[in-house]
């Protein structure tokens, strides 16, 4: 859509934002792979959640 200039008309859609289009993930998960590490990050959205976690070294 961008490239042509086209709408998109699938981000009017209620199914998208409630499928968590456009920024609106109630769970936000980032795979930070087998790194020890302890941190967060923010939601997507203020009724969210924002989660870290990473492979176990037996994976």
């Amino acid at each position: 859509a961008t490239l042509t200039g086209k709408p998109f008309d699938l981000i009017n859609d209620p199914s998208w934002i409630k499928s968590g289009g456009s920024g609106n993930f109630i769970l936000s998960t980032s795979c930070i792979g087998f790194t020890l590490s302890v941190g967060g990050t923010p939601p997507m959205c203020l009724n969210g959640y924002g989660v870290f976690y990473r492979l176990g070294s037996d994976a």
